[in-house]
């Protein structure tokens, strides 16, 4: 992004993107608790960006994050198994940088569990519509087309059942790795061999990455 500060406090409309997704995580009326991970230097600014009334109303633990994404999701995790959970529940990950997730898409998500009592693992995701090439580089020369009815977009929140998370958290203690490189909870599942479903996702569910998206996202509040 370029930005000053990480874009989770960026304003989008009358609020920040971190407002956004806490509003509509809580609106949903889960019962649960909200377990925020961030940046070591940013802890008491999360705090203070957060609306008071969720603060007043919900169970909110702030943790420190690690060094990249996995390990800042381990750490969120470990926070939340310290609560012994039973390995039914759900766990829903979201990255804040996605503010507009909808009510619907949450809906989506949760109820794919209740319908699957064996599902461990889910995402949201999307279809991508523009045509997908291999190339070694870009510039570079195009080397394959691929169907791209056979690829999707990865969005989040991503959800897993405790038991499930608590075996893959045990199998990375045991092998001592604790990144493994992966960049979600669907890589991280199936280096387990978790084979995670896909939900569709709605179509603001857009992530906030380069400056030009904050103004797109902006307009989409008003749609």
């Amino acid at each position: 992004m370029g930005a000053e500060r990480p874009k989770q406090f960026l304003p989008l409309g009358h609020r920040t993107v971190l407002a956004y997704s806490v509003e509509t995580f809580d609106r949903a009326a889960f019962d649960g608790e909200f377990c925020l991970v961030a940046p070591h230097d940013y802890i008491e600014e999360t705090a203070r960006t957060l609306p008071p009334r969720l603060v007043s109303g919900a169970s909110i633990q702030l943790v420190i994050g690690g060094a990249d994404r996995h390990a800042s999701t381990l750490a969120g995790l470990d926070a939340i198994l310290t609560g012994s959970p039973d390995d039914a529940d759900l766990v829903l990950f979201h990255d804040v940088a996605r503010p507009l997730i909808e009510d619907d898409e949450l809906r989506r998500l949760v109820g794919a569990f209740a319908n699957d009592s064996e599902l461990e693992l889910a995402s949201l995701a999307a279809p991508i519509t523009e045509t997908i090439v291999r190339a070694a580089q870009l510039p570079g020369r195009l080397t394959q087309t691929v169907n791209r009815e056979e690829y999707f977009a990865i969005k989040t929140p991503q959800a897993a059942r405790v038991g499930a998370l608590r075996r893959m958290r045990a199998a990375d203690a045991q092998s001592r790795t604790n990144s493994g490189g992966f960049t979600d909870l669907l890589t991280w599942g199936e280096a387990h061999g978790i084979q995670g479903l896909l939900v569709p996702a709605g179509p603001k569910n857009l992530k906030l990455t380069r400056p030009a998206d904050l103004p797109y996202l902006e307009s989409l509040l008003t749609r």
